[in-house]
């Protein structure tokens, strides 16, 4: 998150570009901390990774 603050400040209004993925990257930053998923899911989601499993 720090880092896309920098960006944001060093890029102005361009980096809102959305031919850059800075825009993108510091959207889903601030997505991640509201909307995090909970132990359950993430530990549903290693096992599968573990098994080799399909993770939807």
């Amino acid at each position: 998150m720090a880092m896309g603050q920098i960006a944001m400040r060093i890029g102005g209004g361009r980096i809102y570009n959305q031919y850059l993925n800075i825009e993108r990257l510091f959207r889903d930053a601030y997505a991640s901390e509201v909307m995090a998923p909970s132990v359950d899911v993430l530990t549903i989601c290693l096992g599968k990774a573990v098994t080799g499993l399909p993770i939807p």
